[in-house]
């Protein structure tokens, strides 16, 4: 009953099979059985049925989990097998359905869970991009009161910053005029260029500086503010130090027997009085 047709009585004696079933011949021996991808509904007659699919799937060539053929909405189909698309988790097995994935709270919108797969940004955020990874951070000009959900807020500046990422000191990303970033790691601190001094420090406002004549730089204007010497003194520290910068004062030592020669508009450290433009060409 297993045969269509035959060349003998026994199950093994098939010529051809029912529909969905084909011939398997082992040496002299032909059996019918059910292709792949269809089940035996009875045996005696053979009838053959399309088997169930994996829950996986949406439509298969068998009942396994890596022979699906195509996928339910929200699923790709990878190497024949089904799994959710990118940004969309298993919501549950059987049946199979996708949903999407929640974003991390630092996104708006999202092509995945992570939050270096931000696709938009809340308010006041921007995408930054590193390669393929994308996140969401605050906009210059704001900082991060909250990671989550991700909340950016109006920066109150500290005095000595004109923008910045945050309300403290070592948070500015701008300077006021005359003013630079003095970057030490990820501190980030505006100080006066050389050659300027702090005449306020809230707000933080520079003024050229009127040097002792002993400097050629300096950041004030009494002598143990000397930053560069002019030639042949030696720049030296003091036992003053600057608590603002963390270091010692410094002036320019003009060391015997040499004395300081003025050679208007400079001067020059010698044993003798020397033309400024002549020593400078023999270098």
């Amino acid at each position: 009953p297993t045969c269509a047709t035959c060349s003998g009585p026994d199950a093994n004696e098939c010529l051809t099979c029912p529909a969905d079933a084909e011939i398997v011949t082992n040496g002299n021996s032909k059996t019918c059985q059910c292709k792949r991808g269809f089940v035996a509904e009875s045996k005696s007659p053979l009838k053959c049925k399309k088997a169930p699919c994996h829950p996986t799937c949406a439509t298969c060539s068998g009942p396994d989990a890596n022979e699906c053929l195509s996928c339910i909405t929200d699923a790709d189909l990878v190497d024949k097998k089904c799994q959710c698309k990118k940004g969309f988790i298993v919501e549950s097995q059987s049946p199979f359905k996708c949903a999407k994935a929640p974003c991390d709270p630092t996104c708006k919108t999202c092509s995945g869970p992570s939050s270096d797969e931000c696709l938009t940004c809340i308010d006041d955020a921007e995408i930054v991009a590193d390669g393929d990874k994308k996140k969401c951070q605050c906009k210059q000009g704001f900082f991060t009161e909250s990671k989550n959900p991700l909340k950016c807020k109006t920066a109150v500046c500290h005095p000595s910053c004109q923008t910045c990422s945050g309300p403290g000191e070592n948070e500015c990303l701008t300077c006021p005029q005359d003013a630079e970033i003095s970057a030490n790691g990820n501190d980030k601190k505006c100080q006066c260029k050389k050659g300027y001094f702090a005449e306020s420090l809230k707000p933080l406002k520079c003024r050229k500086t009127p040097c002792h004549f002993s400097c050629k730089l300096c950041d004030g204007p009494e002598e143990n503010n000397c930053l560069e010497c002019w030639t042949n003194a030696v720049l030296a520290d003091t036992d003053e130090v600057d608590a603002s910068k963390n270091r010692k004062l410094r002036k320019c030592d003009c060391p015997p027997p040499n004395i300081l020669w003025e050679t208007s508009p400079n001067y020059i450290c010698s044993e003798k009085y020397v033309k400024f433009e002549d020593l400078e060409n023999k270098k």
